[in-house]
């Protein structure tokens, strides 16, 4: 297994980030991230809804009776940044961070990472994720849910939810 590293800071996120997208052949022909830095804002009311402190779940915790944990979104030189987790007594955790690349009212697209650790799933062990991950309100819900569902490191679904404050 990959060891995680330390995003502790926006300085190394955003390397992390330029590193994935000035590396990635899937850029070709799109305007990539990394030439803009700037969370490209498409809504201001979304912006704003998304800038500050957020719960935020992952089922399989909050199935044991965890509280919600905390996301914290702020902006520094027009880039927003996501961090936040999840933990329960156990050990079991939830860790999202990275960058915000855009949002809008409904969505917000997130690069960094994911990383889910339950004691029934991928025999304990902590799921890396790492790339691009789309969070989008639907229907009448209070909260964004990450798109990219299915864990890479056993065939189940997480629910990881930012809920608005």
């Amino acid at each position: 297994m990959t060891p995680v590293p330390d995003f502790s800071s926006a300085r190394a996120v955003l390397t992390l980030l330029l590193t994935l997208f000035l590396a990635s052949p899937a850029w070709a022909g799109d305007e990539s991230p990394a030439a803009s830095t700037k969370t490209q804002v498409k809504s201001p009311k979304g912006r704003q809804q998304l800038l500050g402190e957020h719960p935020l779940t992952l089922q399989w915790l909050t199935f044991d009776k965890t509280k919600p944990g905390k996301a914290t979104v702020t902006e520094e030189d027009g880039v927003l940044m996501l961090q936040g987790e999840q933990r329960a007594p156990n050990g079991d955790h939830l860790i999202v961070e990275g960058m915000v690349e855009s949002v809008d009212e409904k969505t917000f697209v997130l690069v960094g990472r994911v990383v889910t650790q339950v004691n029934h799933i991928n025999d304990g062990k902590a799921c890396l994720r790492e790339g691009r991950f789309t969070f989008r309100i639907t229907g009448k819900r209070r909260y964004w849910r990450m798109k990219e569902m299915d864990n890479p490191c056993e065939g189940v679904t997480d629910y990881v939810d930012v809920f608005l404050r």
